[in-house]
């Protein structure tokens, strides 16, 4: 496994530390004091610049979208220097990080609104982000080495398990490309469509067949401060708490959940819904808190699934995939291409470390006309 960094949340203390964890040990930072660099305005803005903007780049719009972009390079160089700029031990803690394999990085925190920052953007002033320097960020609740994964799921297929809410008003659905992301894959692969998508009807699907699907994806679902806003399977909606979710979820052995939140949820119901799963034993989630807009979806899930099929560790396939949203930055908009800043999207919490094994791609025995079978 690669090292590790950890910034982690001292929140009584309003501290935050820096950790290096290698073959050779491990180094700690002194503690440096953090002040929360966003206030809920700008939380608001930056929700609106990703998600609103593109619908609307006219006049006085365009003047606050460079604004926000403006102040989203700063926040970057504000939470870089807080984290590697505070002592020179940080700052040496990153330069041995930089000698070897690129490393994780993990960011530790009980806290929904600190997880909720957005940390892939930080910078130290010039044009290139940290992220780019590292083999994956994640989330993490704890800092207690992660337990590998232990379920045996079959390497002949890959099963998939999709959920879809009960109204696609502003859901931002990824359903089409995930399903042609799918088909193109080099290897065997199953897409299942719960319906009703209902807790009662997941806890059955899942009952059935244990240690069987390799992705659960929640799909455009609406998550409040009550839960993730479900079918109750009589025409009615009900607001489902993670713990609840979780426990299907994890006896069935399932390694990853894809979250990819509609347009009206809020930040920090959706990272302490995603949280709520990674404490209640899923191994993994990735996280969406906005929807994708234009080709970012089919970029999402082309590389997403690909990594999964192929083997990769999800936080690397994470970074791929942000990676190639940042190499094609336009998005559809009102009056053209737009390129908008995407580093923040999508996001993993981890609870166990998944390695999923690559899976064997199945070639056809049967006769091709006009050829010989081959002797065995």
């Amino acid at each position: 496994m690669a090292d590790l960094l950890h910034i982690v949340d001292l929140a009584d203390s309003s501290q935050v530390q820096l950790s290096f964890i290698s073959g050779s040990g491990n180094e700690t930072a002194p503690p440096a004091d953090f002040t929360f660099p966003l206030t809920d305005s700008e939380m608001a803005e930056m929700r609106w610049y990703l998600s609103e903007y593109p619908e609307n780049t006219f006049g006085e719009a365009k003047t606050r979208a460079e604004t926000v972009e403006s102040g989203l390079k700063d926040l970057g160089r504000l939470l870089y220097e807080a984290v590697f700029g505070s002592s020179d031990e940080a700052r040496s803690l990153l330069e041995k990080a930089g000698h070897a394999e690129p490393p994780l990085l993990s960011v530790v925190s009980g806290r929904p609104e600190f997880l909720g920052l957005p940390w892939e953007l930080m910078n130290n002033g010039g044009e290139a982000y940290l992220v780019s320097e590292l083999a994956g960020v994640s989330r993490r609740l704890s800092t207690e080495p992660s337990e590998d994964f232990s379920g045996q799921l079959p390497t002949d297929q890959l099963n998939v398990l999709l959920l879809l809410p009960p109204s696609g008003e502003e859901s931002g659905s990824i359903a089409a490309e995930a399903l042609t992301a799918l088909e193109s894959l080099p290897v065997s692969a199953k897409l299942d469509c719960l319906r009703p998508s209902s807790e009662a009807k997941l806890q059955e699907q899942l009952a059935s067949m244990p240690e069987h699907y390799h992705l659960v994806h929640f799909d455009g679902f609406t998550i409040d401060g009550q839960g993730i806003c479900m079918e109750d399977g009589s025409g009615g909606v009900a607001s489902i708490d993670a713990a609840t979710l979780a426990g299907p979820l994890t006896a069935a052995q399932t390694p990853v959940v894809l979250v990819n939140a509609s347009a009206s949820s809020t930040l920090n119901d959706v990272m302490s819904f995603a949280a709520g799963l990674a404490q209640n034993g899923v191994a993994q989630v990735v996280v969406s808190p906005l929807p994708i807009a234009g080709a970012g979806r089919v970029l999402f899930c082309e590389n997403f699934f690909k990594g999964l099929s192929g083997g990769t560790p999800v936080a690397e396939t994470v970074a791929t995939v942000r990676r190639s949203m940042l190499d094609h930055p336009q998005r559809p908009s009102a009056t053209g291409p737009l390129v908008s800043c995407y580093l923040t999207l999508p996001l993993l919490f981890d609870f166990r470390y998944s390695s999923p094994a690559a899976l064997v791609v199945a070639y056809s025995s049967e006769p091709v006309p006009g050829i010989p079978p081959t002797e065995a």
